[in-house]
């Protein structure tokens, strides 16, 4: 169930405003298609625009909503708080792009009576716009936070495995110094004196040592007297 109303309205001029019929209290069913005009000449909105219907109603409560662009043509919708009030609402067009903001001339909607109301709007100011920028913002804080964590914890990961790679490397060092130490002495051991026996003549009394020795990898032995 939909009723839309077709209106052009000029961004570089002021013609007689364009007047919009609606109904008090309607609700998702009034839209309101807006072709843009320069100097009565058909506006291109190009892509990246943004467009936006801000409002005052009759009891002097903003609205500040988006609007969609379909085929060069706006759609705004008529929202239960535009028409929550009897009498004339001033409105007009927004477009945004980066940095740049354009806006057209006014229209007006009159907003008649309902003749029975079952359940009373309480008029307020409305900022869907606004809202959804601030929601995306939100969005974009918790999806940057939750990167930072995730940078964080791989940064945390690897300094983890550096020092585990430090103490690996340590230990690696460590026993290869060992070894080398254990070897070293090996080689130093080799001409030395290994074992020794001691030997005595009981018919003169001479005493003697027996020697064991290794060098180049052959034993033999030496005998030397007491």
């Amino acid at each position: 169930m939909k009723s839309s109303t077709s209106i052009s309205l000029d961004v570089s001029r002021s013609t007689s405003p364009p007047i919009v019929f609606a109904k008090q209290g309607d609700s998702s069913s009034r839209y309101v298609n807006i072709t843009i005009t320069d100097n009565g000449k058909p506006y291109t909105l190009d892509s990246g625009i943004t467009a936006r219907i801000r409002a005052v109603k009759a009891d002097k409560k903003a609205v500040f909503n988006n609007a969609t662009i379909e085929n060069n043509v706006i759609v705004a919708e008529l929202t239960e708080q535009i028409l929550a009030v009897e009498g004339y609402v001033i409105a007009e067009i927004s477009l945004y792009k980066e940095n740049s903001l354009l806006t057209t001339q006014y229209f007006y909607i009159a907003v008649q009576r309902s003749a029975v109301s079952d359940d009373e709007i309480t008029s307020t100011n409305e900022y869907k716009a606004l809202a959804e920028v601030l929601n995306k913002a939100s969005k974009a804080v918790d999806i940057a936070s939750a990167a930072a964590n995730k940078a964080n914890s791989a940064a945390d990961n690897a300094d983890t495995a550096r020092e585990s790679l430090t103490g690996a490397v340590n230990t690696v060092i460590a026993t290869a110094n060992a070894a080398t130490e254990r070897a070293n002495k090996a080689a130093e051991s080799v001409g030395d004196v290994i074992d020794g026996i001691a030997l005595k003549n009981t018919d003169t009394g001479a005493a003697f040592i027996v020697k064991l020795r290794i060098t180049d990898g052959k034993p033999y032995a030496v005998c030397e007297t007491l």
